[in-house]
């Protein structure tokens, strides 16, 4: 198991080399922006079910939620027309219509995006790479796995299921 730091450090910073770059993004790293923010997510939900300070995370939850939606509307646009492009329907009329429709959607989605991104405070997401620095002092990989398969143990049902569990009554 690696470190939370080293685990949330590289996630962190490419989200914000992402928000650094002034120039439009391209495709590859509009999704790679998304994937390190969905690391982040994930890694802040951990966090909160570990209940490991709960403030710096409840940060960065609400920081990433805006902006990973609307970066997901423009990403399935994207998609959507590599697979339409794929097929070679683009000239089919109800093709035109959908792609249509989903111009404007993403238009707005765009539009939310760059909106969410000028409100994004870089210094949450290095406040929070600080916070799993600190973490990782007090919580090693041994120290954080026996951590996590204690909270599990209480949330979750134990795996594996025996035979008898798995019985359909």
């Amino acid at each position: 198991m690696k470190s939370l730091g080293i685990y949330g450090g590289k996630s962190i910073d490419k989200v914000v080399g992402f928000l650094n770059k002034d120039e439009d993004h391209s495709q590859e790293e509009l999704h790679q922006f998304r994937l390190a923010l969905k690391r982040l997510r994930f890694l802040s939900q951990l966090l909160l079910l570990l209940d490991l300070d709960n403030k710096h995370v409840q940060a960065i939850i609400n920081e990433i939620k805006p902006i990973f939606k609307s970066a997901g509307m423009i990403r399935e646009f994207q998609l959507f027309q590599q697979m339409v492009g794929n097929l070679g329907t683009n000239d089919h009329p109800v093709t035109r219509i959908l792609l249509d429709e989903m111009k404007n959607e993403v238009a707005w989605a765009e539009i939310v995006f760059q909106k969410n991104l000028l409100g994004t405070d870089q210094k949450t997401f290095k406040r929070f790479g600080d916070q799993l620095s600190r973490i990782d002092k007090h919580f090693p990989p041994e120290k954080l796995s026996k951590r996590i398969k204690k909270v599990l143990r209480k949330h979750m049902l134990k795996w594996p299921l025996s035979h008898d569990q798995l019985k359909v009554a």
